[in-house]
């Protein structure tokens, strides 16, 4: 008992040691970018310039599986609905992998440059400031872990769930069918060919889900942070706060500004292809619930809400704190203060942090907790449609 009581003291040192220890994102940040170099996709480049090779085999594999799922769609599933559906679920979850890494290709320079912006950020941050940014950063690594994780025993259920089916030789209904021409589409072996291709299928898009998603969460968060740290600031401000003091938070407000302004560059178009699969997925996906229930329609219809509530809810958070930034400075004893000029920088400063800084849908609708349920709801009323129709 006591010995175990010692091995579970020495997991609870080493967890809380690789929590707290060198909270600095090189761990999140090496750990993005090798999940996309097993894909040959180098996100970080320097340059700024993503390699020709990676746009070509890009190009080529998802050119390669559109054929697959429009010939899937409307040719070979064209009579049966259920398998119609669920290749149509498929379709989206490529569609939407496949727009998420143009626009990481099409904003490589912004990418990187927020990729340095977020390094200086780390190299130049204070003790105060840490103290106030630390929880946020302990949370990212927390977060990050348990989002891969979540991910991956999805992935892993499904996949053996589709093992198990075809090994038993049970009627199973795959994502798509990739047909060899030396088999025959209804004989087993095609079906054994079909599911090592699903399997592969899976492992890319788990690993660029889990990519993409983390890094939305690191940036976010890590502006969240920086403004937290603002607001913390701007709540000292009375009458003994120098001009000094003002103009290098405003220095410090400008610098998050930007930062968000290239993760809006970069993300906005992400969560528009996102909002837009998601929808689909969730019709696609509870048609055939509908029709009956398995264990894999209900593991990734709860993915697909899950990931689209991780950038609503993400991006809700975004947009909080940019409010409660405007509160800490309108909240401050700024009026103590005598100096005219400081006074004008604060009203400057006050004018920036009004402006919106938020991820949107088009530039239309903010990305928030509203809108996810705006998405469902809306959903589900098509969903109603079709199965009226139908």
């Amino acid at each position: 008992m006591d010995r175990l009581k010692c091995s579970f003291g020495e997991i609870k040192k080493k967890l809380k040691k690789t929590l707290t220890n060198d909270l600095d994102y090189k761990l999140e940040l090496n750990f993005i970018e090798k999940l996309f170099k097993i894909i040959f996709l180098d996100i970080f480049n320097r340059s700024g310039k993503v390699p020709k090779k990676i746009l070509i085999f890009a190009t080529i594999f998802f050119l390669f599986w559109s054929i697959i799922h429009v010939k899937n769609i409307f040719e070979d599933f064209l009579y049966d609905r259920t398998r119609q559906f669920t290749a149509t679920t498929a379709a989206l979850i490529s569609f939407q992998i496949a727009t998420k890494i143009a626009v990481i290709c099409m904003k490589a320079d912004s990418v990187s440059k927020m990729r340095e912006k977020i390094v200086d950020d780390i190299r130049n941050t204070t003790n105060d400031e840490m103290e106030i940014e630390k929880s946020y950063r302990i949370f990212i690594r927390v977060f990050l872990s348990v989002f891969a994780f979540i991910y991956a025993i999805t992935a892993f259920i499904s996949a053996i769930t589709n093992l198990w089916a075809t090994v038993s030789s049970k009627p199973i209904i795959l994502a798509f069918n990739v047909q060899i021409t030396w088999n025959s589409p209804n004989l087993h072996p095609s079906q054994e060919i079909n599911f090592l291709v699903l399997l592969v299928w899976q492992i890319i898009i788990l690993v660029l889900a889990v990519g993409f998603d983390s890094y939305f969460v690191l940036v976010t968060i890590h502006c969240v942070a920086k403004l937290s740290t603002c607001g913390s600031h701007a709540l000292k401000i009375d009458g003994k706060t120098d001009g000094k003091c003002i103009s290098i938070l405003i220095r410090k407000h400008l610098h998050v500004l930007e930062l968000i302004e290239l993760s809006r560059n970069v993300f906005n178009p992400m969560c528009f292809y996102q909002l837009l699969s998601t929808y689909g997925l969730i019709v696609s996906i509870s048609f055939n619930i509908k029709n009956g229930i398995d264990l894999v329609s209900v593991m990734t219809l709860a993915a697909a809400l899950f990931q689209l509530f991780l950038y609503c809810h993400f991006g809700n958070i975004l947009s909080s704190m940019c409010e409660k930034f405007q509160e800490a400075i309108y909240c401050s004893k700024w009026y103590e203060i005598q100096s005219i000029s400081s006074k004008k920088k604060i009203l400057f400063m006050l004018m920036m942090a009004q402006r919106n800084k938020e991820y949107s849908f088009l530039g239309i609708k903010s990305i928030n907790l509203e809108m996810y349920t705006y998405v469902v709801i809306q959903a589900y009323r098509f969903l109603s449609f079709l199965l009226n129709v139908m």
